[in-house]
């Protein structure tokens, strides 16, 4: 299951502004997240949950977000079940929007949503665990704000342009694709 920028939901956000929705239980971060969101202009709407049930109860009643930032260790419910339930309820909008939708098999549903998993944790078994639960991208958390406004603008610019996602989001590896694209600038 892989992010499929060509399955995008309806971009007219480039004139509205993206809706995020932001599952964090450390509130510390949460609000260091959302002061990052809240200083890009392209953000029209932050909804905060401070963890996956709270964010389920958040999708039901809320506008359907277009980028969805979670956090793996919450309680209540932690980012893996949250991911598949995500799944699962944006299926279900699917099929209440469409009539004549005809569900896909369960192995040929792909997801519109981008959903970033950003951990602490940079395990491969998080990873995995990640794509499998329905996440499309896994972040490991930047330890400073300015590593962390790198990473957001990165994320917010790829949904914005409907340009894929990596699986594996990385500051370096952001930071080294600007270098080189800097110094392809200065090449005669």
């Amino acid at each position: 299951m892989f992010y499929n920028p060509a399955k995008m939901p309806d971009l007219s956000s480039i004139n509205r502004g993206l809706r995020v929705l932001v599952v964090e239980d450390d509130e510390v971060y949460a609000d260091i997240l959302r002061s990052l969101l809240d200083d890009d202009k392209r953000i029209a709407s932050i909804q905060l949950a401070k963890n996956g049930q709270d964010a389920i109860e958040a999708l039901r009643s809320e506008s359907w977000p277009d980028l969805v930032l979670s956090d793996l260790s919450m309680p209540r419910l932690d980012g893996f079940e949250f991911l598949l339930r995500l799944r699962q309820e944006e299926r279900r909008r699917k099929e209440q929007e469409s009539e004549v939708f005809q569900a896909p098999a369960e192995d040929e549903w792909e997801p519109v949503t981008p959903a970033v998993a950003l951990t602490s944790s940079d395990t491969a078994i998080d990873f995995s665990k990640v794509l499998e639960s329905g996440g499309t991208s896994f972040a490991t958390k930047p330890r400073n704000v300015a590593d962390l406004r790198i990473l957001m603008r990165s994320i917010v610019r790829a949904v914005i342009w409907s340009e894929p996602l990596p699986l594996v989001i990385s500051v370096d590896a952001i930071r080294e694709k600007r270098n080189e694209a800097e110094a392809a600038k200065t090449v005669i």
